[in-house]
């Protein structure tokens, strides 16, 4: 797993726990920051994905090369 994929995870937790706070304290501004938050670990964790999926093929494929 990559740094991008795991600080997204956290990023999603933390932005959960603040759009239920938001919620709990009928702050309405906090609620939406926190959905936000998700959505940009969400946008994290999915890139790190990608990264991983495009090194991996680039790893693989690179061995078939021939110069």
């Amino acid at each position: 797993m990559n740094k991008d994929i795991d600080e997204g995870k956290a990023k999603q937790v933390k932005g959960k726990v603040r759009e239920e706070a938001g919620k709990a304290a009928d702050d309405t501004s906090m609620e939406m920051d926190g959905a936000a938050e998700q959505v940009l670990g969400k946008i994290q964790e999915e890139w790190g994905k990608a990264k991983g999926t495009s090194k991996k093929h680039w790893t693989t494929n690179s061995r078939n090369l021939s110069v």
